[in-house]
């Protein structure tokens, strides 16, 4: 009976921690380049095999039963998001269509940190003192990791090669760095915030990337918000569904030791 409350409770927890992801998955289904999470989970194995020197004959049954689930680690989803135009020229979409196998990134890095951030958001703006900079106000980077500044307030355009030029002169004032690193390999990625991404031990092998570069355009949320919400309601029902069995459970337990009391 102990152990079926346990196995309950865990239920009710791997369902909480996943509705608290599609929520937060829903919640950024307008946030330009956002990638939703996906909580994975892992069955505990019976006990009869994390500890075989304790196994016993008594129930081959129990010995045989699992621990229910529990929360193993969350990890993002890289799918590209649809494009969409904007005709700003300092609207930049990474397209990964001529190196499917990768995921690319634009270089940022934020006022104070030292190491570098990593994102798709390419909704870029000049800030007052000429650096082109993220939505988050993040400065966006060269290949060699310097801010980009603008000496000059004409309009530019840039290429698909990521170069910035002055629109009338061609000038070029500078190349965004854009890196890409093969998809199966950024499970280890740690979500910032502001859709910024950090190489955390430098795990993930980044080199330049092939990525086409789409001026005017930006890269839309991945989310799928009917299929978050499905998978929210499925979540909220398996809880619900725990939860009940934790209560059955609880009061057949309440009523057994009410009635050992009654008869000791």
């Amino acid at each position: 009976m102990i152990y079926g409350m346990y196995l309950s409770t865990m239920g009710a927890l791997v369902q909480s921690a996943r509705h608290a992801t599609i929520a937060n998955n829903l919640a950024n289904a307008n946030s330009t380049g956002f990638k939703p999470d996906w909580t994975i989970y892992r069955e505990v194995p019976a006990e009869s095999v994390l500890q075989p020197g304790h196994r016993t004959e008594i129930d081959g049954v129990l010995e045989k039963t699992g621990g229910g689930v529990w929360l193993d680690r969350t990890v993002s989803d890289f799918q590209t998001g649809s494009f969409r135009t904007t005709d700003n020229p300092l609207n930049v979409a990474l397209d990964d269509a001529r190196q499917p196998d990768y995921t690319s990134f634009f270089l940022v890095r934020n006022e104070g940190a030292d190491d570098i951030s990593y994102t798709r958001d390419g909704n870029f703006t000049v800030a007052s003192d000429g650096t082109l900079r993220t939505a988050s106000g993040a400065q966006v980077l060269d290949g060699g990791g310097a801010p980009i500044t603008f000496t000059t307030n004409s309009p530019v355009e840039i290429d698909e090669g990521g170069v910035i030029r002055e629109v009338g002169t061609n000038a070029e004032l500078g190349r965004l760095g854009v890196v890409r690193a093969r998809t199966d390999t950024l499970a280890t990625l740690h979500k910032l915030g502001d859709n910024e991404f950090q190489n955390e031990g430098n795990a993930v092998v980044f080199e330049p990337s092939q990525a086409i570069l789409r001026s005017g355009a930006l890269e839309d949320s991945a989310t799928n918000s009917i299929m978050e919400m499905a998978s929210m309601i499925e979540g909220h029902r398996t809880y619900d569904t725990n939860m009940k069995f934790l209560t059955m459970q609880d009061e057949t337990l309440g009523q057994t030791v009410r009635r050992i009391a009654a008869t000791a």
